[in-house]
């Protein structure tokens, strides 16, 4: 064979050898799980339409499930508007007497005006069972030798017994009603329905400690240096742009610097045990006597210890450095990712407001929900208080409990959907920011309008699979207390077997939740309905595992230690001006109440920029993978922190092709 000829074979194997090398390049970076997965394992691929940026032609999604929750939330008012008609919360905190006669009892004429509660014996011996309704609560005691009150079974006279009589007195006469205690006391009216004792002693102890004192001192250098607590939230804020600026330029620094701390850790706590392991190898340990054999058994044992640690560590030493070399480039993409998702927070600074609105509603849906609850749980028929209490009980029956159950069951789906509604926001807004930077319009306002407009019924629908997950979880607590108070018997095995069902649902509410979020994005991105996301978002993460299951990972890490850093630095900025800058300290009594202060405001703040950070850095991961699946493995729209890493990726392929 000629030269020429030579030459135009290998020229031909060559160009066949880049073209095999460029199919197997594209495989696996779209499919981590498996390089030889079928197309019906790979899933249905990403929307072609995406190539331009989240869908803006969309249409209403789910519509049954949004109905349903309409209809599901008009009847949560429907309930509500029973309780407030229906319910007393007063028969919750009316007192009974050991005679199960109602105080204050407004039908009854002998205790209308005897609407108070007392407690008739607290020395020598207390005995909470002896109460009696009572006209006024003693606000002192001082010249006081009976009081008004309405008399039964166990509380005979309401006149004060003498000291002397007390200490002539044993507990058996007491018990056996040989002799009956009245003690006159000051109390306190609580709720109109209670006299709540004051003890002199407590008030004594308290004046000591000057807790009260203290408390007032507290409130008083609140409010003298709230300017001071203002400062600090202003400062955490910035503190918080300035994270998001280290997150930016050192995050690949400090991953990289975790992972190899890891590895030497484990490979350093390794050989500590190999040479313990050593050490017992080179000794010959012998008794005193020579006649027992326990050393050389405690010997072996701890032999046997040591290099099963040793082998354990430099095993995960040795898999976590073979898997940092296998997944090198994944990690990188990762801290591109992370990066990128600082830079979001950086440049759409209104989708910092998100976290705190959706707080408020989930505030005062939390409010609503208690103070209905305690409407609702009144309309039940009032029971006579159990012996020795002496407020009554409801009877929870059929209507009542479906009721209780259908009140709680709200909670957790409008709960969850308000969580919902936010992520969704802030996931569309990351999309939009991910695909259209540079002619992007308020974000976070065109997310509202699409959530609100577009997808409630699809944020419905996740939420409600999340709710009814939580409700089964709730039922099993509740089936599980009723099992024990029924006979079951609380042994080793019920235990385990409880704890299992527990764990296992447990696990399946944070995949739920997971999933949930997943599809989240998919919907902000495609604009299709929740099951077709979850499914796209299902098959998307399939295909990249290792790289979500990283990204995931990393994430919730550094979203603990970012709000821990931004709560730390500015309360001990905080505390340092307040203790050291001499025209502020001598205005204080003490630091404590201002550090808390401190501490709560900057510990929100840095969750708000961490709960944003979070959301994203996956919403920017299914769009970078979306982006590279729907322009044939070129990611054409993706932003500059991510844009680095794919032209180093480039230039390391160019140069190893050649």
């Amino acid at each position: 064979m000629c030269i020429r000829d030579r030459r135009r074979v290998h020229g031909e194997e060559l160009v066949q050898y880049n073209l095999i090398q460029n199919k197997l390049q594209k495989h696996m970076a779209l499919n981590d799980f498996n390089k030889y997965a079928s197309e019906d394992e790979k899933g249905p691929p990403s929307d072609p339409k995406l190539k331009d940026g989240p869908i803006a032609e969309r249409s209403c999604t789910d519509i049954l499930c949004c109905l349903l929750f309409i209809v599901f939330f008009f009847g949560m008012f429907y309930v509500a508007a029973f309780a407030y008609n229906k319910g007393d919360p007063m028969k919750l905190a009316t007192p009974f007497d050991p005679d199960a006669n109602a105080c204050g009892n407004s039908t009854d004429d002998n205790y209308r005006d005897y609407k108070y509660i007392y407690f008739a014996q607290l020395t020598p011996y207390p005995n909470l069972k002896r109460t009696v309704c009572v006209k006024e609560c003693p606000t002192t005691a001082e010249n006081v030798t009976e009081l008004s009150c309405k008399t039964n079974s166990l509380v005979k006279s309401c006149k004060q017994n003498e000291e002397e009589e007390w200490q002539a007195t044993t507990i058996a006469q007491i018990e056996l009603g040989e002799y009956e205690v009245f003690n006159i006391y000051e109390t306190t009216p609580v709720l109109g329905v209670l006299c709540l004792p004051r003890s002199q002693d407590l008030e004594k102890q308290m004046k000591q400690s000057q807790s009260v004192d203290n408390l007032s001192r507290y409130l008083r250098d609140i409010k003298e240096l709230w300017w001071m607590i203002a400062a600090v939230a202003a400062f955490a804020v910035l503190f918080g742009l300035f994270t998001m600026l280290v997150l930016k330029l050192c995050i690949g620094v400090i991953v990289w610097l975790v992972i190899i701390t890891f590895i030497l850790g484990t490979t350093a706590l390794g050989a500590l045990f190999y040479q313990k392991y050593a050490k017992y190898n080179e000794q010959n340990v012998e008794s005193q006597d020579g006649s027992s054999n326990v050393d050389e058994d405690t010997k072996k044992t701890n032999k046997e210890a040591f290099m099963g640690l040793f082998i354990f560590f430099w095993a995960v030493a040795a898999i976590s450095f073979l898997l940092v070399c296998c997944f090198f480039n994944r990690i990188r993409l990762v801290i591109a990712i992370l990066k990128a998702a600082a830079d979001f927070v950086k440049d759409v600074c209104s989708a910092l407001l998100v976290p705190p609105v959706m707080f408020t509603f989930q505030i005062m849906l939390y409010v609503s929900w208690l103070i209905t609850l305690v409407y609702l749980y009144s309309t039940g028929e009032q029971k006579r208080p159990q012996e020795g209490w002496p407020f009554a009980s409801i009877e929870v029956d059929q209507r009542l409990e479906g009721q209780l159950a259908y009140h709680l069951f709200g909670l957790l789906w409008i709960n969850a959907f308000i969580i919902a509604l936010g992520q969704f926001i802030l996931a569309s807004s990351a999309g939009i920011w991910y695909f259209m930077r540079q002619q992007m319009n308020s974000p976070v306002r065109t997310s509202v309008f699409r959530a609100l407009r577009y997808h409630m019924g699809s944020l419905a629908f996740g939420s409600l699979i999340l709710a009814i997950v939580q409700f089964i979880r709730i039922t099993f607590e509740y089936i599980k207390k009723k099992s024990y108070a029924m006979g079951v018997p609380e042994n080793a095995v019920t235990k385990f077997i409880f704890k299992c069902m527990k764990c296992c649902l447990a696990c399946f509410e944070r995949f739920i939740k997971f999933i949930n979020t997943q599809a989240y994005i998919q919907v902000a991105l495609t604009g299709k309905s929740f099951c077709s996301s979850a499914i796209a978002a299902f098959y998307l993460i399939f295909r990249n595992t290792v790289v979500f299951g990283m990204t995931h990972g990393l994430s919730i890490i550094f979203v603990f230690v970012g709000k821990l850093f931004i709560t730390v630095i500015p309360t001990i900025a905080g505390f340092l001006v307040i203790t050291q800058v001499e025209d502020i300290s001598k205005r204080i009594s003490s630091p404590i109440s201002l550090c808390i202060c401190f501490a709560f405001i900057s510990y929100a703040i840095g969750s708000l920029f961490m709960q944003v950070w979070g959301m994203a850095s996956e919403t920017i991961l299914q769009a970078y993978l979306v982006d590279i699946e729907v322009n044939a493995n070129v990611a054409t729209n993706c932003p500059a922190s991510l844009q680095e890493f794919v032209d180093k990726n480039k230039k390391i392929k160019d140069k190893t092709r050649v």
